[in-house]
């Protein structure tokens, strides 16, 4: 049960990158006062019925399991979770049943900071990449909690 409830909290950031991000190019500390990016939030809550559930406080949220099948985040999208590891999943977003977004999940030894390499495509075509740190507002155990982005990294993709 607590691989269970580790491997289902990891799931976070893909639902956030459903719209695609918009960073700026570049290196961002988002505690520092010069920073223009705006902090992501997200919660994840472990639910009876075993699966996990998501919110981003804005009125998104998402049922979900680490079982590799899509689940509906909006009228087109989907999300789809894979664990790899205790520490380490994999997300893929999808619009119309295209792949827009995968996502690479990885929780610190000492579980305060979520580390997550997405890639994906614009909806003008062009590639992103983008890494995001993550550091735990409350929980103390696993990745059930509140995360807050701490630091993007975005990079523009030649074709």
């Amino acid at each position: 049960m607590k691989m269970l409830i580790l491997a289902c909290a990891l799931f976070f950031p893909s639902l956030t990158a459903q719209a695609v991000p918009t960073y700026p190019v570049g290196s961002s500390q988002l505690n520092d006062p010069k920073s223009q990016d705006s902090s992501e939030t997200f919660t994840y809550s472990a639910l009876p019925s075993g699966m996990m559930h998501f919110t981003d406080g804005s009125g998104e949220s998402l049922d979900f399991a680490f079982d590799g099948k899509d689940y509906r985040s909006a009228p087109n999208r989907t999300i789809s979770w894979s664990l790899t590891s205790e520490s380490t999943w994999n997300t893929v977003t999808k619009v119309d049943g295209v792949t827009v977004t995968e996502s690479r999940v990885r929780l610190s030894f000492d579980g305060k900071t979520l580390f997550v390499s997405r890639s994906g495509t614009r909806p003008d075509g062009s590639p992103y990449k983008e890494e995001v740190q993550f550091a735990r507002v409350t929980g103390t155990v696993g990745p059930i909690g509140k995360w807050r982005s701490t630091k993007v990294e975005a990079a523009t993709v030649n074709r």
